[in-house]
């Protein structure tokens, strides 16, 4: 069962799949994204990183002079694939955050919809709108989206650990 967190920006989504990735012990698959800020503290970008650490410098997204963003779709369609590919025994999949950077990125967008309909469990973070992507990954049998917010965060880790446990079968986990 895919679990996606979806909340407003800041609300601590992240921080929940730290939170049980650390009490799961156990080193995932998949990639996580992070801001690039100037000195300023103005967000000027986003790169994709692996969720094991791994920097393969992929900048998926670019603020342009117009405050307006710009996804590169070569990078979700090369270093994106490359991360969900990259530890293929992983018993846990993580997708830290799927939005609207990757909306022409159809490689990349085509091994999400893959490894969501694998056995792998996916944990991730999706944006809370509606986008054709979006909308297909949220089409998925099986996806669960929880809204995050100030009321629920701190129960979700082990709401979520006790959901993963239920599904999970160790011994049975292939790559998407």
């Amino acid at each position: 069962m895919p679990i996606f967190l979806s909340g407003p920006t800041g609300v601590g989504k992240s921080t929940v799949i730290q939170k049980v990735v650390a009490a799961l012990q156990v080193t995932p698959g998949g990639f996580v994204t992070r801001s690039v800020y100037t000195d300023a503290g103005d967000m000027i970008a986003v790169h994709m990183y692996g969720a094991d650490g791994y920097d393969p410098g992929a900048e998926v997204g670019l603020r342009l002079p117009d405050g307006t963003w710009r996804g590169n779709p070569a990078a979700f369609d090369g270093a994106g694939v490359s991360l969900l590919e990259r530890r293929p025994q992983a018993p846990l999949l993580l997708m830290d955050e799927l939005g609207f950077m990757e909306g022409e990125a159809l490689v990349f967008q085509k091994k999400v919809l893959t490894c969501l309909a694998g056995p792998t469990f996916v944990l991730g973070v999706m944006k809370p709108f509606s986008l054709p992507f979006l909308d297909a990954v949220r089409s998925v049998p099986g996806v669960r989206e929880i809204a995050v917010d100030l009321r629920n965060r701190d129960g979700l880790p082990e709401e979520i650990i006790a959901m993963i446990k239920k599904g999970w079968d160790y011994d049975d986990k292939n790559s998407c």
